[in-house]
This record gives C-alpha cells, structure tokens and sequence, in this order.
C-alpha cells in the first residue's frame, strides 16, 4: 500500500496500488462533502482516517457509519444500485479527517444500498 497525499497536518490514507481512485483524498475538520461520482460497479470503498477527539461520520445513499477517530485507518464499503453517489462526512468536535473513494476488490460482494465498516 502506499500512501495518499492529504492536507499538510491531516491523517493520511493508505491507497493500493491497484485501487481505481474516484474521489482523491479530501481533507477537513468540518462537515464535508465530496463531488458526485459515478458508481461503475455496484460498489465503492470509502477509505477515511481520522484524529482529534471523538468520531467521523460518514453518510452514504442515507446510509451511515460512525469511524472513531484513533488514527487508524477505516474503509467503508459500500454497495449501491445508484448511478451516482456523493459520501458526507459529519466530525465530532476536535475531528480531523481525510477521506477518498476508490474501486478496490479488498472485499467481497456488498448487498445494494448498504454500508458496512470494516
């Protein structure tokens, strides 16, 4: 794996090689949003790290997953029938976090309309 680039002073995000990126690493300490992309596969990976305090957010297709933020890494798959999604990033106070979407084969087939955190 090799890292990808973050803001200066924010988690950065391990990516794969073979990952497909569809949103390069955002970074923030406030709500969020990153651009529509198009969902090719039936399925996405959200990959966020975060530090601080407390947890990050993430929402997707009104589906939502709390990440603690310890500094380790998370991914976020998700399974979509949706053409386009956009993922929302809501941190607790103190919360700095770095997301980034990706096609990756890191896990097996995700029910549509679901999202899991591993």
């Amino acid at each position: 794996m090799s890292s990808a680039s973050a803001a200066p002073g924010y988690p950065s995000l391990p990516i794969a090689a073979k990952d497909k990126i569809l949103v390069p690493p955002m970074s923030g300490s406030k709500a969020g949003r990153t651009p529509d992309f198009a969902v090719t596969e039936h399925k996405f990976t959200v990959r966020v790290a975060c530090d601080g305090k407390g947890t990050v957010l993430v929402k997707v297709h009104g589906g939502s997953t709390s990440v603690p933020c310890d500094g380790s890494p998370r991914r976020v798959h998700v399974g979509s029938d949706q053409k386009i999604a956009s993922v929302a990033v809501t941190p607790s106070d103190a919360a700095r976090w770095t997301i980034a979407v990706v096609l990756t084969d890191d896990f097996s087939t995700v029910a549509p309309d679901t999202v899991t955190s591993a």
